[in-house]
């Protein structure tokens, strides 16, 4: 049981810091930088902690998506994520940057 604490706490602890480094990161030079490893990070639990992948995505300051290959991540990541948890797309419009970007530029790594 206190295994299981620790790692819901270790959980909530990432998401408060990729949380506070967005914040911090949209005030400087190197926020493109910053929302891309944020979004890296969200990719990579995405699968195994879809409620903490939504977190962070609802915290991105979306002005800071200075490119149309970090817009289209963005939307995509943020549509995978209400899938899996289980929630409805209430934005009308949320998955088009990513099917305008990704119908011209493939699928390849296009926020690099």
């Amino acid at each position: 049981m206190i295994m299981k604490n620790c790692l819901i706490e270790s959980g909530i602890n990432r998401v408060i810091l990729c949380v506070c480094v967005l914040l911090c990161a949209c005030n400087g030079a190197q926020e493109t930088r910053y929302v891309r490893e944020t979004l890296d990070g969200v990719e990579s639990y995405l699968t195994s902690r879809p409620d903490s992948a939504l977190a962070v995505l609802q915290a991105v300051d979306t002005s800071c998506l200075k490119t149309r290959a970090l817009q289209a991540r963005y939307s995509l990541l943020r549509v995978m994520a209400l899938d899996k948890n289980y929630k409805d797309i209430d934005q009308p419009g949320l998955l088009d940057p990513a099917i305008r970007y990704y119908s011209r530029h493939g699928f390849q790594r296009a926020d690099r």
